[in-house]
């Protein structure tokens, strides 16, 4: 895809079969992303750009597969935008292109109730264009992050899905809890790999950081992992 095309969307190398074999195998081995930034005006938690690309870079890299590539280009129709391409050891590629909106905002600040006018800057431009990088990452890989992925600017509260992972009851009674235990357990059970296996105690491990289990379902399906795979990491 040339820079200077104006469209937006995805693009691709004319043979995709080597790329997507080596993505379909490095998403086995992708692990739950979790924030570990805060929003300084909402108190929201969010993966910075700098958390999903230290995540990703060892499965992608073991499979073939570079960080992703950005450029950014100033068109016609849509402003400045950001390029990504990821790029496999073949020649083969996927891009994709995203808006970087350096806009003018209007926010009140929690503490002080003030309104505050946020003008375009350089530093707006930076803060916009990582976050375009981070888009690009996770949308060119199929990655995901623990969490309602707007940095905070929504009005949802922040969760932390695994993709085919139950979430946990909202109010946990011990019924409901043992429960909630038993499935992820048994999840980790019937893993096909070490890895995947991981990824559910992963977000069990998540859970526990939100607050949203006690530790005792932790100590339980690390148990289970450890009987199940003998404390391989």
């Amino acid at each position: 895809m040339r820079a200077n095309d104006y469209t937006l969307g995805n693009s691709e190398s004319v043979e995709t079969k080597q790329i997507v074999t080596a993505l379909a195998k490095a998403q086995m081995e992708f692990p739950s992303i979790v924030e570990d930034a805060k929003n300084s005006h909402l108190g929201n938690t969010y993966a910075t750009f700098q958390q999903c690309s230290a995540a990703l870079r060892v499965p992608l890299t073991k499979h073939g597969l570079a960080l992703p590539q950005y450029q950014t280009c100033l068109t016609i129709d849509a402003g400045w935008v950001c390029i990504g391409t990821l790029r496999h050891e073949s020649g083969e590629y996927i891009s994709g292109m995203v808006p970087i909106l350096n806009h003018p905002v209007r926010r009140k600040d929690r503490r002080t109730e003030e309104i505050i006018e946020e003008l375009p800057s350089m530093q707006g431009f930076g803060a916009c264009l990582t976050y375009a990088k981070r888009q690009l990452l996770l949308s060119l890989t199929g990655a995901w992050v623990g969490e309602v992925d707007d940095d905070g600017h929504g009005e949802q509260e922040v969760s932390a899905p695994a993709i085919g992972l139950p979430d946990p009851p909202k109010d946990s009674p011990s019924a409901m809890e043992a429960n909630y235990t038993n499935i992820m357990s048994q999840k980790i059970r019937d893993a096909t790999s070490v890895a995947e296996a991981k990824r559910v105690l992963d977000t069990v491990k998540l859970r526990v950081r939100e607050k949203k289990i006690n530790r005792v379902v932790l100590t339980q399906c690390t148990e289970s992992f450890n009987e199940k795979w003998g404390g391989q990491s």
